[in-house]
């Protein structure tokens, strides 16, 4: 039976994190960061991996508001690591996810593609359709942002055929990114039979 000691140190880092969410959602950043840190201490002398990586994500997260992208980075891949140590496969896609749109941004598209490529992975051996979906859909714009619009377009086939089995309303949306690509294709012809 745990102490009350400990019960109550939880709850403190629980309000520590929620308080630093808040403040990250409010723009201060600096302060959350404060919080999160804190929290992860708590969390990890209490041997709370869980905890510890959801304050990782979110260290992560002001460190990508303020476009400090090493920080970022390096948070994201110790929540990823803990996620993968406990065995829990949604925050470790979720991290997948960050990362792989960290590099996004960063236009580092091959890196991108490598974390989209392990959150397949991970999301394929977990049974996670509905990250299915998303890993498809965001390969598709990694693809897209190399102009390999073919593989774009397959990529996007894939997450409809999910999202239309699972009824995702997002599934709309990736329809429209396909009809994109397919204009960029034709008008991609058109232009090589010109040339000719």
């Amino acid at each position: 039976m745990r102490s009350q000691e400990a019960e109550l140190e939880e709850r403190a880092a629980r309000i520590l994190f929620l308080s630093g969410v808040k403040l990250l959602s409010q723009g201060e950043g600096r302060r959350a960061l404060i919080r999160f840190e804190r929290a992860s201490e708590i969390y990890s002398e209490r041997g709370l991996k869980r905890g510890v990586a959801e304050c990782f994500r979110e260290m992560g997260n002001v460190y990508a508001f303020y476009e400090e992208w090493d920080k970022a980075e390096e948070c994201y891949l110790r929540a990823a690591e803990l996620e993968r140590a406990s065995k829990n496969w949604a925050g470790l896609l979720e991290n997948l996810f960050l990362l792989s749109y960290l590099q996004l941004d960063k236009n580092d598209l091959d890196k991108s593609f490598e974390y989209a490529v392990e959150a397949e992975k991970v999301s394929k051996k977990s049974g996670d359709k509905t990250g299915q979906f998303q890993v498809y859909r965001h390969m598709g714009r990694i693809y897209e942002r190399k102009w390999d619009l073919k593989r774009a377009r397959e990529s996007l086939e894939k997450a409809i055929k999910i999202g239309e089995r699972l009824g995702l309303p997002e599934t709309r949306e990736v329809a429209r990114e396909i009809t994109w690509i397919l204009e960029k294709e034709a008008e991609a012809e058109i232009r090589r039979k010109n040339r000719k």
